[in-house]
């Protein structure tokens, strides 16, 4: 038979706050509470709630009847346990406080399954999302964008109604199979760029900004077709939406858990100042190239137009210090180089 041993503690009665000096003794069955002047309390040990190790604060006992015992000495606690057949005393937590290289690994995890959720997991989920949106949303987002666009960042289009009619006649064309059984409608608008210079912008609904800047640097159909063909790509792959969702963490899951998005109006809100102040990512950027090059060689438009405008923009920018379309591209020495592997 085991001898039972006792500890010091405090106990406190069944609905009061009054605590009393106490001892507690444990044997292979009973936990026994020994107070002053009264007859001792026991219980089984089965029927014990107690609290995990935790460093060095104090373990509560909680009592069938209500009651509560707090022992401070947590060394002679788990001596006393340790005498027991059945530990009932769980020290997880102790050992995770005492084993540095456990948290190390657990932080270390936790680290790596971040980096895969935003490298791979929310562009992945946003991919799958997007692709299930309908237009009224993607139309919702247009007019903000335009609207924020409109209220002092561009202004309206200084140029001549016949090269705005001449230009809309390239694009019709362009984009007339590209919408062919779609559900985003491609239009063109003309706004003078002023700071943000040469430029153009997609917006989810098949909307496509161009600034005057952009199309007086144009010599050539051709090189606007280009131009167009890769705004056409963020469209056609719905990255105005996949940015605002990748930025959108909290968002993105509300969506995916309750797929309602015509009332996530943070994403929605989200999407203007995306665009205008961050652009697209490098990787939607070379997505939307491709395509672009892609669209070109289909239709027999040599790709050397699109070069031609590439480095148009580039030496405008660089001269003038404004941000223009491609500031956030890739360099142009690698959109050239990937060109050149399109063409093979």
């Amino acid at each position: 038979m085991i001898s039972a041993y006792k500890i010091t503690g405090n106990f406190f009665p069944p609905g009061q706050s009054l605590k009393h000096d106490a001892e507690i003794s444990v044997d292979p069955k009973l936990f026994t509470v020994h107070l002053y002047n009264e007859e001792p309390r026991r219980y089984l040990i089965e029927e014990l709630t107690i609290s995990d190790r935790i460093g060095d604060t104090p373990c509560i006992i909680s009592l069938p009847d209500g009651g509560l015992v707090e022992i401070f000495d947590n060394e002679s606690l788990d001596a006393l346990f340790h005498t027991l057949p059945q530990k009932p005393r769980s020290r997880f937590i102790h050992t995770l406080e005492t084993r540095w290289q456990w948290i190390g690994a657990a932080l270390a995890a936790i680290v790596v399954s971040l980096v895969l959720l935003f490298t791979f997991g929310l562009p992945m989920l946003s991919q799958s999302i997007a692709s299930q949106i309908p237009p009224v949303v993607s139309e919702k987002m247009t007019v903000k964008v335009i609207a924020m666009l409109d209220s002092g960042m561009v202004t309206p289009s200084g140029l001549k109604e016949r090269t705005k009619r001449k230009y809309q006649r390239y694009f019709k064309r362009m984009t007339r199979r590209m919408a062919q059984g779609k559900d985003y409608n491609f239009r063109l608008l003309f706004r003078k760029g002023n700071a943000i210079g040469a430029n153009a912008l997609a917006l989810p609904d098949g909307t496509i900004i161009v600034t005057d800047e952009l199309i007086r640097l144009v010599s050539h159909r051709n090189e606007f077709i280009g131009v167009m063909a890769h705004e056409a790509g963020h469209v056609v792959h719905r990255h105005g939406l996949r940015m605002t969702l990748q930025s959108s963490l909290t968002g993105l899951v509300l969506v995916y858990l309750g797929g309602d998005i015509l009332n996530s109006a943070s994403i929605i809100a989200a999407l203007p100042g995306i665009l205008i102040e961050s652009g697209y990512s490098r990787d939607f950027e070379r997505e939307a190239d491709k395509f672009s090059f892609t669209y070109m060689k289909e239709n027999n438009i040599p790709s050397e137009y699109f070069a031609t405008l590439l480095k148009k923009l580039e030496s405008q920018q660089k001269t003038s210090g404004k941000s223009n379309l491609f500031s956030t591209h890739p360099a142009t020495s690698e959109r050239l180089q990937l060109l050149k592997s399109y063409e093979k």
